[in-house]
């Protein structure tokens, strides 16, 4: 489930270099966007935001760097499949049996039977959204294009 995109769209710094300018400078740039994209990831992963309980999403979320010509574009996401429920939060629903008559849970050590039960929704916790920090990577990206334009 992808959860969080970055389209950067460098074509007007291609025009100001020549070709092998040009793929070097991406170079850096990705390298240095692939490296704030890490330290967003570690964020997430020391995140406080929720409680385990299996560590999926905690252990699963990634990003994706591809340049295709002149853009980059950035993913951040946790293929979890309740990832999107933790990060958007849900609304009031109710939950009702799939396939039996009635609905079966235990809590605590008790045992409870209902027809259906009506669930408050979950709170979005906005977890990828907080940890991504869109002007350090701007300034990564940027600040490699510059150290290029120097050499």
């Amino acid at each position: 489930m992808k959860l969080f995109d970055i389209d950067y769209d460098d074509s007007q710094l291609a025009a100001a270099l020549d070709p092998s300018q040009w793929v070097r400078s991406q170079q850096k740039m990705v390298a240095a966007v692939e490296r704030e994209m890490q330290a967003t990831v570690e964020r997430v992963k020391a995140s406080t935001e929720f409680k385990d309980r299996t560590g999926l999403m905690r252990n699963t979320v990634t990003y994706e760097i591809s340049v295709a010509g002149q853009d980059m574009i950035v993913r951040l996401y946790a293929p979890a499949p309740y990832s999107g429920y933790l990060e958007d939060g849900t609304a009031a629903h109710e939950i009702v049996p799939n396939k039996k008559k009635i609905l079966r849970w235990t809590s605590n050590g008790n045992t409870y039977w209902a027809k259906k039960v009506s669930h408050p929704g979950t709170r979005a916790r906005h977890i990828l959204a907080n940890a991504i920090n869109l002007e350090k990577i701007a300034a990564a990206a940027g600040g490699a294009f510059v150290q290029q334009l120097k050499r």
